[in-house]
């Protein structure tokens, strides 16, 4: 077993210690997922304030931030540092408070702070409705981060082509190549 995990940590390009740690956890969940290295530092979901801090953040939240007229941020985290100090607590970082107002659900934040009518009139898309009687015949790309991800992961070379075909197809589109109705491409 020591001579094949010498072998793996070679071609792996990792120490002994850390292929016995794969196998270790493969062992447990017997899954390749389980072999997907491990996120370091703290949890993101896990909240570290304390039970009486997190009371105080979301009562002010509550009644500093999602009330009419809509009072800034800013204004729930300044109430929160006041109860602090009146309890003598230390007082919540400015960033975690802030970051849980906009981790709220925002139609329920919307509804609370302007008001169920106009709530309402922000959560409607654009008016319109786009139909389509077959298939393709409506195509619509939001390429934007699928675009940044895949520069990130190729090549020079394959990003290359991969921007000369991109420009290809968006040049067609523009100048009418691909604006035909599909049917007339049979």
């Amino acid at each position: 077993m020591a001579k094949r995990v010498t072998i793996a940590a070679e071609a792996l390009g990792v120490s002994e210690r850390t292929v016995r740690r794969f196998i270790g956890r493969y062992r447990v969940s017997s899954q390749t997922t389980s072999l997907v290295p491990k996120v370091r530092g703290p949890n993101k979901k896990r909240r570290r304030l304390g039970a009486v801090r997190e009371r105080l953040v979301d009562e002010a939240i509550q009644t500093h931030y999602l009330i009419r007229p809509k009072p800034p941020m800013e204004e729930a985290y300044r109430q929160i540092v006041h109860q602090c100090q009146q309890l003598a607590l230390p007082a919540s970082a400015r960033n975690s408070v802030l970051k849980r107002i906009r981790d709220l659900d925002a139609r329920l934040a919307a509804r609370k702070r302007l008001g169920a009518k106009a709530a309402q009139a922000i959560a409607q898309s654009t008016p319109g409705v786009l139909e389509a009687s077959e298939a393709l015949e409506l195509i619509q790309i939001d390429h934007t981060l699928a675009t940044h991800c895949m520069h990130q992961s190729l090549n020079p070379l394959s990003r290359a082509l991969a921007q000369s075909l991109r420009t290809t197809i968006y040049g067609s589109l523009a100048f009418g190549a691909l604006a035909r109705p599909l049917h007339s491409f049979r």
